[in-house]
């Protein structure tokens, strides 16, 4: 059940949930920016390493990703956001007493699963508050919150890094994981009465874990990821092969605020036009951004296809993810959002790997044009997946 007796979206609530996503993310981004600094430079790390504390991290996430939506739709949100935190922060306190790197990765696979699990229920925590009529403006509030923390969290965390221990680093995302756990705690969850006193469906193999009715705006989000993957893995070194090695910072600081800035006034839009007033342009900006990227020979010309991107990305993000969570009812909230970001996670560690390959075979450049590519291909996929889905409503009717 949804927050339906009332208009309103900013409530106690969705207040808190989206401030306990916040510091899930900030934590995230502050740790996924700077370990890998930690273990070459204080670990005398390989590059093998470094690669190896990215990827047992994003493997840990995938693999509990889809029994993560399973579990929040059946033990409840709320219960499942505050078991996984304390998870989490049983990793944060862990990361003080590893000194080495085995011992290391065995915490980042582990603290994978609390994030799986954390930003699953705490998306579907969100999705109880948010008005019916409001849930494109409401899910693009709560998706900013996540880009906040994509630009805080790197930013203070390379800070940090630069000017102290690395234990430094560890308390302040340790303090980021508590301060999630506290919001969550105050977060009440409005949906289990419904669930209790109605009769559930019984739901057999994959059906437990995966959302049917979402995996095809799902299918289109891992598109965008494998095109999005381009920029999180290869904009550093793309930058300093064009001689610029201190644009890629600049580069996601730009990136995040476009996406930021307009993020209130999509999730209206979305509300008011739907999906297509903003599906459509998004991707044309994003691909207008990608080629500009590709063709980039300057400081300025990287940052301004940085700001195009994060508006084309800024638009088709939240719009794949609400029509993914929406095709789904509310009891398959948890499960709609794990089939969302599975099949978002996966895009971005396949996207990674196949992208890099590309790069090292034709050059970053080029590879920056078939990332645009992709993005075109995720944009027929949804066009074909919509004109399915307006045949079946006909079809209804």
């Amino acid at each position: 059940m949804q927050n339906t007796s009332s208009n309103k979206l900013w409530n106690r609530n969705f207040f808190n949930v989206c401030f306990s996503s916040f510091f899930i993310f900030t934590n995230f981004y502050l740790l996924a920016a700077t370990m890998p600094i930690y273990v070459k430079r204080d670990l005398s790390g390989s590059a093998t390493h470094i690669s190896l504390i990215i990827s047992l991290y994003i493997l840990g996430t995938v693999l509990l990703r889809p029994f993560s939506g399973r579990c929040t739709d059946r033990f409840g949100k709320r219960k499942m956001s505050i078991a996984f935190l304390l998870l989490f922060i049983g990793c944060n306190l862990a990361y003080f007493g590893t000194d080495a790197i085995v011992p290391l990765l065995i915490v980042r696979f582990i603290n994978g699963f609390g994030f799986a699990v954390t930003t699953t229920s705490t998306a579907a925590l969100a999705m109880d508050w948010i008005p019916k009529s409001r849930k494109g403006e409401g899910i693009g509030y709560f998706s900013l919150f996540m880009s906040l923390a994509m630009v805080i969290g790197p930013a203070l965390g390379l800070f940090l890094t630069n000017n102290f221990e690395y234990q430094v680093v560890l308390r302040f995302a340790l303090g980021f994981a508590i301060l999630a756990l506290v919001f969550s705690f105050f977060t009440t969850e409005i949906s289990t009465q419904l669930e209790k006193s109605q009769q559930r469906t019984v739901y057999t193999g994959w059906d437990k874990y995966i959302e049917r009715k979402s995996l095809p705006f799902s299918f289109a989000g891992f598109l965008l990821a494998l095109a999005y993957s381009s920029l999180l893995s290869y904009v550093a070194l793309y930058t300093i092969e064009l001689g610029y090695p201190q644009a890629s910072m600049f580069f996601f600081i730009v990136l995040a605020f476009l996406i930021i800035i307009p993020r209130p006034y999509v999730g209206k839009l979305f509300d008011r036009k739907g999906a297509n007033a903003l599906v459509y342009p998004g991707t044309i900006i994003l691909v207008i951004g990608l080629i500009g990227l590709a063709l980039s020979f300057n400081l300025w010309t990287i940052l301004i296809s940085a700001g195009i991107i994060g508006l084309g990305y800024g638009a088709i993000f939240p719009a794949y993810q609400t029509l993914s969570v929406s095709a789904a009812s509310p009891q398959r909230a948890g499960t709609a959002s794990a089939t969302f970001f599975l099949l978002y996670d996966i895009g971005i560690g396949i996207g990674s790997f196949v992208l890099g390959i590309i790069a090292s075979i034709i050059g970053y450049s080029n590879m920056y044009l078939t990332a645009s590519g992709i993005a075109i291909i995720s944009l027929m996929t949804y066009i074909i997946i919509n004109k399915k889905m307006y045949r079946k409503k006909n079809e209804v009717k």
